[in-house]
């Protein structure tokens, strides 16, 4: 087995697991050493699972207290204003 063939071999592990692929540089282990034949690929699916779903759950746009305006309540004015409002907006309809 040459250089080329290890290559090849590297090459083609990783195309074929990328999952062990991205779980081996998050945790800095190093290919085909103790740590990395020691592990299994149902507990590197679930952790790049659970990292990719809270990330996804996460980057969501939260809803935040009192930002937007279609839940702010109008700006508070006296009676005799939102009266004559009212009176103006429907003074068609009688």
């Amino acid at each position: 087995m040459d250089r080329s063939d290890v290559r090849k071999f590297i090459i083609d592990w990783n195309l074929r697991f990328p999952v062990d692929y991205r779980w081996r540089k998050k945790f800095t282990i190093a290919f085909n050493s103790r740590d990395h034949r020691e592990s299994n690929f149902i507990d590197q699916l679930i952790d790049i699972e659970e990292e990719e779903f809270f990330e996804e759950l996460f980057s969501k746009e939260k809803y935040s207290p009192g930002t937007g305006n279609w839940l702010t309540p109008q700006k508070q004015g006296n009676i005799e204003d939102s009266i004559e409002s009212f009176r103006e907006e429907f003074k068609d309809i009688e």
